[in-house]
């Protein structure tokens, strides 16, 4: 089925519009990271209220703009996401959130004073949005190139040519966000290990010495991608945390971490108790579909047939939601390796966590009795 072209070229929408999918991202992430500093016992319940507030007010004001679709659309995304997630965490017996409120407030303590954590995850953000950027640039190239050339000879050839050179750019976006996110969570991750081993004498650049010790395992963090996208469940975060605990490579972590999964009393409880992950996942995919919407109102605003093309809107829709959570996912990485981190740390020495801070632990055995273990 053949479309109208668009009036307003897509050399000037596209950019545009992922400059607007990553600036919405950018600042709903900043909003939820704000209130993990200020309020980290009052994150894992506030951050949901903000997440049903935001769908609900956007839900409202795309009804009042004759929008009735869009606006539907936020405020069931929100009752069913954010809602039944609050709904849930708040019907839990007091171990799951117990356990979540003071593992952000031992983050918030190991993180005292430092914000390379949140620069690190800032810079990478804006190199991920430089790759998409040229990801979007050379896209939109080889489609302009594919259009200008659709009336001559070899279509079904060019055609081709267009998708393939399409998909070796994707996949080169795609992996090059991987390893910007992989380097920045084996930094943070870093960053609360030294916390955690030097936490009466700290070390002066922190972030630095743990950015230096990830290069040294680029080769590592280069793969991480391809093998992370094999598992069922992402437990990357865990799995860079056992490296940066114990400067080993990412496959000696992957099965050295499953080991103590098994083997560990401690580490089941928590993974299984840990309500950070699940709320995180949740504000992710919150802002991805905010991502989505905002661009979607923002192309139906502009003049011009553009927004009748379905086959451009469609899949710049697509684009907005894997930029969205792009996005947010590095923005949340302190808060999902730091707690990541201080979890891997528990399950594979709690004698040690035990001995060194008995006052942190003793906060946790409060809410989680299970976890009690016997001195050595």
């Amino acid at each position: 089925m053949a479309y109208a072209a668009p009036t307003k070229p897509v050399e000037s929408i596209i950019p545009v519009s992922v400059l607007r999918a990553f600036d919405a991202a950018y600042l709903l992430s900043m909003i939820f990271l704000v209130i993990s500093r200020i309020a980290p016992r009052e994150f894992v319940t506030s951050s949901r209220i903000t997440g049903l507030m935001i769908c609900f007010g956007s839900g409202i004001y795309c009804i009042g703009v004759q929008r009735p679709l869009e606006g539907l659309s936020f405020i069931v995304f929100g009752g069913l996401n954010m809602g039944l997630e609050l709904l849930f965490s708040a019907g839990k017996s007091g171990g799951g959130a117990g356990l979540s409120t003071v593992m952000l407030d031992m983050l918030v303590e190991f993180g005292k004073g430092d914000l390379g954590v949140f620069a690190t995850a800032a810079l990478g953000t804006l190199v991920v949005l430089k790759g998409w950027l040229w990801y979007a640039q050379q896209v939109i190239g080889v489609y302009a190139a594919h259009m200008e050339s659709s009336g001559e000879q070899g279509v079904m050839l060019r055609y081709f040519s267009c998708c393939a050179q399409i998909a070796l750019y994707t996949f080169s976006a795609y992996w090059i966000s991987g390893v910007v996110n992989n380097i920045v969570r084996s930094t943070i991750s870093g960053v609360y290990v030294s916390r955690y081993s030097h936490y009466a004498k700290p070390h002066s650049w922190p972030t630095l010495k743990a950015f230096e010790k990830s290069l040294a395992n680029i080769g590592s963090l280069a793969v991480g991608p391809f093998k992370a996208g094999f598992r069922l469940h992402d437990s990357s975060s865990y799995i860079y945390s056992y490296i940066s605990l114990h400067d080993v490579s990412y496959d000696a972590a992957s099965e050295n971490y499953n080991d103590v999964l098994e083997e560990s009393s401690v580490a089941p409880f928590l993974t299984s108790s840990n309500n950070i992950d699940s709320c995180l996942d949740s504000i992710m995919a919150l802002v991805s579909f905010t991502t989505a919407m905002l661009v979607y109102l923002y192309v139906y605003s502009v003049e011009g047939s553009y927004f009748e093309n379905k086959v451009h809107i469609n899949a710049l829709l697509a684009f907005a939601v894997w930029v969205g959570f792009q996005v947010s996912a590095l923005c949340m990485i302190p808060l999902k390796s730091g707690t990541a981190t201080i979890f891997t740390i528990l399950a594979s020495s709690p004698v040690a966590f035990k001995r060194d801070f008995p006052a942190q632990y003793y906060k946790i055995l409060e809410t989680s009795p299970g976890i009690e273990v016997q001195d050595v």
